[in-house]
This record gives C-alpha cells, structure tokens and sequence, in this order.
C-alpha cells in the first residue's frame, strides 16, 4: 500500500507558517517597551563648566536596546540634540553592553536598563 505525504507535508507546512504568523502578530511593540529618562547631574547651568546628562532607558522584559556596535543586527540609539546656541554635547559614554544571543545571531545591548551618559558644554 503506498501512501501519499504530500497534501499531509503541505497540511503541517501551513499549520507552521500559520502559527509562526500568529506569534508574530501576537506581540507588537506597544509604545511602551523602552521608556527614557533625562536625568541632570546640576539643578542648574553655570557658564563654561561642563555637566553631566544621564538617559536612562527602563526596558520592557523580554525586549533589548542595542550597543554603539550592535552585532549582527539592530541599530545603535542616536542623540540629534536642540541645544540652545553655543551649547556643545559630546559623544554618548556607552555603559558595557551584554552579549545577546538571537537564534544563530550575536548582538550586543541591554536589557532591563541602561544608563548613558553625555557631557555637556555651556557657552562661556
């Protein structure tokens, strides 16, 4: 007796992809996975002395933010700053990123929290 596997092979091939669709669409991201901080080292600016910003990023369990090198895939956070004129912000100071293992992918970032810093310079 010779049994045909191909409409059963097709019958669990869609039942997979259908499922893979299903826990894709089950979990968007909702606005809320990474929460910011601005956190000011001074109550107030003197002119010419530097001061220290911090942003801190809460993270939603489960989801990731990425290093300045994020591996594999994702894309590092960027700062485009409005500051008043003669203002001058340096580089972001990234804290040490953990290793992150995505299926056969390495990325490095952070979970949980981060906190970076960024040095600020006012006119004189």
């Amino acid at each position: 007796m010779r049994v045909n596997l191909i409409p059963s092979l097709l019958l669990a091939l869609l039942a997979t992809l259908w499922s893979l669709g299903t826990l894709a669409a089950a979990s968007p991201p909702d606005g809320n996975t990474v929460k910011l901080a601005l956190l000011a080292e001074r109550a107030a600016i003197v002119p010419g002395q530097p001061f220290t910003l911090a942003i801190r990023q809460t993270i939603k369990p489960g989801w990731h933010t990425y290093w300045r090198n994020p591996g594999d895939s994702g894309e590092p956070m960027q700062l485009d700053w409005s500051l008043p004129e003669g203002f001058v912000a340096s580089e972001i100071h990234w804290p040490v990123p953990e290793r992150i293992a995505v299926g056969p992918l390495t990325n490095y970032g952070y979970s949980n929290e981060a906190v970076f810093l960024v040095e600020i310079t006012p006119p004189e």
